[in-house]
């Protein structure tokens, strides 16, 4: 509720904005006095003069209650947004912190940075150690590792062979199946 006060005021009151000393017109406001002058509509500083909206907090004029500002560069939005956590960006604004792509679809945070999902995936990816041969499984045919990349088959006993190497004892023909 906005109520004027045209008469000066018995007890000098203090703005609740400059905190200076109220003398002659001054507004209270939700049990608050102001200078007419500080009664500013948070968003574009111009004086509240009429009615005015409260939105998080903050008291908001009718000519900029239906406008976003955008948290990357703090213009008004006037077209498409994207909103998440309770903030709102220009799409071209909500960018992956890594890539500097704009993100559409799902995101995460990487130490309070937004991240894409190609990113996150990439930064996130541990490398596989490579099996040094030692610890490579041996092919009975030929006795030589079994790389972690190479074809090959898993017979009876846990036998393991190279593809090529699968083959028969007695004719030496490669076999594509057997019967245990």
């Amino acid at each position: 509720a906005l109520r004027s006060t045209p008469r000066a005021m018995s007890e000098r009151k203090r703005c609740g904005s400059c905190s200076k000393e109220i003398v002659g017109r001054g507004l209270c406001v939700e049990a608050v006095y102001f200078h007419p002058d500080c009664f500013c509509c948070d968003k574009c500083q111009k004086p509240l003069t009429g009615k005015f909206h409260k939105q998080d907090g903050q008291r908001i004029c009718e000519a900029c209650k239906g406008y976003s500002y955008c948290e990357a560069c703090r213009k008004r939005i006037e077209g498409k947004e994207t909103r998440s956590e309770g903030r709102v960006w220009h799409p071209e604004c909500f960018k992956c912190t890594h890539c500097e792509q704009p993100i559409v679809g799902s995101f995460c945070r990487i130490d309070g940075a937004l991240t894409c999902v190609a990113c996150r995936d990439a930064l996130t990816e541990k490398p596989k150690p490579k099996a040094s041969p030692e610890e490579l499984p041996k092919c009975r045919g030929c006795k030589q590792p079994i790389e972690e990349d190479e074809s090959s088959i898993l017979a009876d006993k846990r036998d393991m062979f190279h593809e090529c190497c699968f083959k028969c004892r007695k004719c030496a023909k490669a076999l594509n199946s057997y019967v245990i």
